[in-house]
């Protein structure tokens, strides 16, 4: 009894006064080594087909010849392929990687394995293939064209076009630019409430030229959202809404569109109730324009006798951020419960009839030419992100858009252009938030 209650390492020395064997009785005081870590990459995403791309990893226990690798599901995968590894120090590592054309769209563990033990850490989800390309020096980008040209904002200094052969160009005005017609020659946006509002910039001989658009004098400030182009690309509509005081710090929004004449820009009035608040949100270059007349989803249509039609549809709480080239087709969301889900409204006859898209997105906020329709918040394992939802919306038809990388903040599309070759919005970055064009890569 007494040799029970003393402590194992007195036993032990006991045990061996005794006569037995001293390796059978010594005490264990060594610890288990412990293997790598990965606590981060840089650059943390890739796109497909970069080549000898240099990725710095950081973490913790590496060694003269530790490898890296890009895994998922548990294996190294082969579109990832690891060319080498270089040793910085025993915190620091940089693997040139080639991604394949055909490589997954998607988040990969980066693995580092050591020489000595062949020991193994994993970092989860350190790095993403992707098709975002950021747009450097940018805030948020709002509109593209077929080109890949882009319009959006820069942060403090305002409004911005953006070329991929000349690179980005700061307008120099407070706000932000919303749209850019096909031809990338005429970019709309809103300066902000201080200032002139809604404005074009027009590139005429490779000059930008200013131009606020007309305003009711009895409005507070007007807002150009979206640019609608003709056949041959050129602007015909910029579609936006005018503010007018209302009770309390409250502003009643109405629809607008300015369209190009030989004096300048004219300006349209659409139908909508005095008292309530209607913006519009989108036009396209036969003047039908979608937005929301008090809370709900609703479109206005030409009506043939130089006049417009309003259609009030969607249900209390939705809204409609885009319509089709032929306007027939509306999207945006419908609201329930608190939330809101991704909703399109086809015209059947003189209905206006709604249905919910696959995907658990919370918005859909363009659409082009053939049907495809752009949307944010869409279920990406545990994340979300922007889609692609193609026709006929099935859920086999929605195709997943990549961010850049980084673990915390949202990534949001804004629009696509007509012809659904680049789509562009945010997402995180190093320093916060940037702007994106991505590639369609999709049927």
């Amino acid at each position: 009894m007494l040799r029970s209650r003393l402590p194992a390492v007195l036993v032990a020395v006991m045990a061996i006064g005794c006569g037995q064997p001293e390796e059978l009785v010594r005490p264990d005081f060594t610890k288990a080594l412990s293997g790598p870590t990965v606590t981060a990459t840089d650059p943390p995403f890739g796109r497909r087909g970069d080549l000898g791309l240099g990725v710095t990893i950081t973490g913790s226990g590496f060694d003269q010849g530790s490898q890296a690798s890009w895994e998922r599901n548990g294996s190294p995968d082969p579109k990832v392929h690891v060319q080498s590894t270089t040793f910085v120090s025993s915190t620091q590592l940089v693997a040139t990687v080639d991604i394949a054309a055909d490589a997954s769209l998607s988040l990969y563990d980066v693995a580092v394995t050591t020489l000595a033990g062949g020991r193994k850490g994993i970092g989860t989800a350190k790095f993403e293939v992707t098709q975002a390309q950021p747009i450097v020096g940018t805030e948020s980008a709002f509109g593209v064209d077929e080109q890949g040209e882009v319009a959006g904002r820069i942060g403090p200094e305002g409004a911005f076009y953006w070329n991929p052969v000349s690179g980005l160009l700061a307008f120099g005005t407070p706000g932000r630019a919303y749209d850019i017609s096909e031809d990338g020659r005429t970019v709309a946006g809103f300066t902000g409430v201080c200032c002139d509002g809604a404005f074009v910039q027009v590139n005429s001989g490779g000059t930008w030229q200013y131009t606020r658009l007309p305003k009711d004098p009895a409005a507070s400030y007007h807002t150009a959202r979206s640019v609608a182009s003709d056949l041959s690309g050129a602007a015909v509509f910029v579609g936006g809404m005018e503010g007018y005081p209302a009770k309390g710090n409250n502003t009643i929004r109405q629809p607008r569109l300015w369209s190009p004449g030989a004096g300048g820009w004219n300006r349209v009035g659409l139908p909508a109730p005095a008292n309530s608040d209607s913006p519009l949100f989108d036009v396209n270059a036969a003047g039908a324009a979608a937005g929301a007349v008090g809370g709900r989803a609703s479109a206005w249509l030409p009506n043939g006798a130089g006049g417009w039609d309003l259609a009030t549809f969607g249900a209390a709480g939705s809204q409609a951020w885009a319509i089709n080239a032929t306007g027939t087709l509306v999207v945006g969301y419908a609201a329930s419960g608190g939330s809101t889900a991704a909703q399109y409204w086809a015209l059947s006859g003189s209905a206006w009839l709604g249905h919910s898209l696959p995907g658990g997105c919370s918005e859909a906020v363009d659409i082009d030419t053939s049907g495809r329709i752009l949307a944010n918040g869409c279920a990406n394992g545990n994340r979300r992100t922007p889609a692609v939802i193609a026709p006929p919306y099935s859920a086999g038809e929605v195709h997943l858009l990549g961010a850049l990388g980084y673990a915390t903040g949202t990534t949001s599309a804004s629009r696509m252009s007509a012809g659904g070759t680049w789509i562009v919005g945010q997402a995180p970055s190093k320093s916060g938030a940037v702007g994106v064009r991505w590639t369609l890569g999709v049927p």
